[in-house]
């Protein structure tokens, strides 16, 4: 039994064409563009051209300003009113007015509240700056596209540029 399934096994193999030239025989043909309305021509469209560029990372940058700029403006304020120039200072500034008054008489705990306030918003001012120096110096990859494609187009009725804009 095992030989005779052998002998058939070997006959197939010789009778039968391999599956190499099966697929050759049925290859599929490449799709084709589509098939233009009558009276148009088909026209490829403009490749846009397309560079990339590192920018910086705005919105971290934005943020930052926001942050500090709201950070500094009470303190900037309250310098104003107090005619005290040590607070215009960032960071630095609130900082070293919160030591004087952690340092001065008690007055009941309020110079601990302000000191601690101070403290804080110093925190804040270094919060929004250290974003704003990080925002310039991590850069991003962006893709920047050419807004004009000039082609030349030609049919069997008539030549010349083809103007594309992207807006």
């Amino acid at each position: 039994m095992k030989k005779i399934l052998l002998v058939l096994l070997a006959v197939l193999s010789f009778t039968r064409p391999s599956l190499a030239q099966e697929c050759n025989s049925c290859a599929v043909p490449p799709p084709q563009p589509p098939q233009p309305l009558p009276g148009y021509y088909y026209q490829p469209q403009p490749r846009l051209v397309v560079r990339e560029v590192e920018m910086p990372r705005t919105g971290l940058i934005i943020g930052g300003a926001v942050i500090t700029g709201l950070m500094v403006l009470p303190i900037a304020i309250a310098a104003g009113v107090n005619a005290d120039p040590r607070l215009l200072i960032p960071v630095v500034g609130p900082i070293w007015q919160g030591a004087d008054l952690y340092r001065g008489p008690s007055n009941y705990g309020i110079s601990n509240v302000g000191a601690t306030f101070l403290i804080i918003d110093a925190l804040g001012q270094a919060a929004g700056l250290s974003m704003i120096i990080a925002g310039s110096v991590a850069r991003k990859k962006v893709l920047i596209y050419d807004r004009v494609a000039i082609l030349p187009v030609t049919s069997t009725n008539y030549a010349g540029l083809s103007v594309s804009f992207t807006f």
